[in-house]
């Protein structure tokens, strides 16, 4: 992957798999990838950001409503 913009969505995609599908922590992230916590945090937020990935919630609580 020469390219730096492959580079930066493959990673990022690896990341927000690791956060959102198996519950690992930045830090556990950052270690499995051999980058910073600060580079796991900005990699999860370009994930989000590009669309990579999407949230979603099927159930709207009251409690959430209220606030």
């Amino acid at each position: 992957m020469s390219d730096p913009k492959d580079w930066t969505k493959h990673m990022a995609t690896r990341a927000a798999w690791m956060s959102f599908s198996r519950g690992k922590t930045q830090s556990e992230i950052a270690q499995l990838l051999g980058v910073s916590q600060a580079k796991v945090h900005r990699l999860i937020a370009f994930a989000q950001s590009s669309g990579l990935i999407r949230i979603e919630i099927l159930e709207r609580p009251l409690e959430c409503l209220e606030l």
